[in-house]
């Protein structure tokens, strides 16, 4: 009897083990998607084990409130509130946002926020380099400021065609969104670029000019 109870205990034993190494797939409301084996859960935060390409291990606090669905095993678990959400979307609605999320982060491009970015950083980095002025260490922001102004958040125009998800008003703000924050940071790049680009020649002509 006692023999028997112990197989019992140790099968349920492995069981629980086995169910808390169970990978969950977090989607975030920004479309992000989060891998990992949950640790611990309170109403505030979800303590996620990841594991990184290298190998390296993770732990992550995901704030509850961000979070739009979990899946696992197969089974999506939607968490998000539209009732205590500040957007106003429904569940419907908030897909189409975090699509639109997703779809401004991997295919908006930013070639000319980047180049425009890094040319104004870099004359104005190279002007200001060339008659040592400290000012040079500023150029950066109006590079950003510029670059992240230029026009052009939509989804291209080969993705215009009227129908589902670009008829979807959620769809469009959550590309907007996204593609702005993309912009923004890689008019960041571009400026950091140029300014060092600029920075260089500029001080080279006050050297030579010395």
């Amino acid at each position: 009897m006692i023999q028997k109870i112990s197989s019992i205990l140790l099968l349920l034993l492995v069981s629980i083990n086995g169910f808390a190494q169970i990978n969950q797939s977090i989607l975030m409301l920004g479309g992000q998607e989060i891998i990992g084996v949950p640790l611990d859960q309170s109403p505030e935060e979800i303590v996620l084990e990841t594991t990184k390409k290298n190998g390296k291990v993770k732990i992550l606090l995901i704030d509850i409130s961000r979070v739009f669905s979990v899946t696992q095993n197969g089974q999506e678990e939607v968490w998000y509130n539209p009732d205590s959400s500040e957007t106003g979307y429904s569940i419907k609605e908030m897909r189409y946002y975090i699509k639109g999320q997703q779809d401004g982060r991997n295919e908006h491009k930013t070639t000319l926020p980047v180049i425009t970015s890094f040319l104004v950083s870099g004359a104005l980095a190279a002007l200001t380099g060339s008659q040592e002025l400290a000012v040079v260490v500023l150029s950066p922001i109006s590079g950003t400021l510029i670059g992240s102004l230029t026009k052009g958040n939509m989804p291209s125009n080969e993705k215009a065609n009227g129908g589902e998800p670009m008829s979807q008003a959620a769809y469009i703000a959550g590309y907007k969104q996204s593609a702005r924050m993309k912009k923004i940071f890689h008019s960041i790049l571009g400026s950091v670029a140029g300014t060092v680009a600029g920075g260089i020649i500029g001080l080279s002509i006050a050297s030579s000019n010395s």
